[in-house]
């Protein structure tokens, strides 16, 4: 029987992705087609999957997971639940999920004869990790929600993190008839990389995305931010770097409303 984690600090999840893309089969099969660039991804993703990771970790149970949108943490989320799962876009990782004993169910959530669907099984997960992808998604975002409800065991937990439309800098874009963050223009258009599919073509509120979830019927559920390091903070040096950090990361502290990303966990 495998050794699950119960503790996981910054610097051991960097060698578990790193070693996730040193194992990649061949190169092809790696994000975006190449090694360097995949692990210059999970760098720049660390911060923010060591806050889901320890999410994780104090979940009341860890048997089966669903992370939905094939990556490197993917493959990582082996050593913190008995079995991981993966659905995603397409079929691109399917070499290397195979080595790594990770099923893959290829072909996204869709709507399928007027309802939206993925093709996993119901009522099978202890947890699923919806980790930035309902921003690429061209569908009612009530019914993807309602969706992933029915694919939890009772008592499961889902995870979903998403760019947050009310952050500071996109409130004094709207100000200045600026375009906002994270979203791609033109909307509706498809990545490079087919393992990206569609670009955000939208993004949410917080108070609408809070309506969604007490709309679904979740037994509970709670709406917060990821911390400041995660993608808020400036690292630049010099004088402009200071000027842009003195005002908004005192504001995003007081009010983590202003943060660039939320993080929703809802039970069934």
């Amino acid at each position: 029987m495998k050794q699950i984690l119960n503790e996981c600090s910054k610097a051991q999840l960097w060698q578990l992705l790193d070693q996730v893309t040193q194992n990649a089969v061949v190169e092809t099969s790696c994000l975006e087609n190449s090694r360097s660039r995949e692990q210059a991804y999970s760098k720049s993703s660390l911060n923010r999957w060591w806050e889901i990771v320890q999410l994780i970790l104090k979940l009341p149970n860890r048997g089966v997971c669903l992370d939905i949108g094939t990556s490197p943490l993917t493959f990582a989320l082996s050593n913190f639940f008995q079995d991981i799962h993966t659905l995603d876009f397409t079929d691109v990782m399917a070499e290397r999920c195979l080595k790594a004993g990770v099923p893959l169910y290829a072909g996204g959530i869709a709507e399928k004869n007027g309802k939206v669907a993925a093709p996993v099984p119901e009522n099978v997960y202890d947890c699923i990790l919806f980790l930035e992808v309902i921003e690429h998604l061209h569908l009612n975002p009530i019914e993807v929600i309602s969706m992933l409800k029915g694919k939890l065991k009772p008592g499961g937990t889902l995870i979903l993190s998403t760019p947050n439309m009310m952050s500071l800098g996109n409130r004094i874009k709207m100000l200045c008839n600026k375009k906002l963050n994270h979203f791609h223009y033109p909307p509706f258009a498809e990545n490079e990389h087919p393992q990206h599919g569609y670009r955000h073509d939208r993004i949410f509120m917080p108070a609408e995305m809070e309506e969604y979830f007490a709309c679904t019927g979740w037994s509970s559920y709670s709406l917060g931010f990821h911390g400041l390091q995660v993608s808020d903070v400036s690292h630049g040096k010099g004088c402009r770097t200071l000027l842009s950090r003195a005002l908004p990361e005192p504001m995003k502290i007081l009010f983590p409303s202003l943060r660039q990303l939320m993080l929703i966990q809802a039970r069934t």
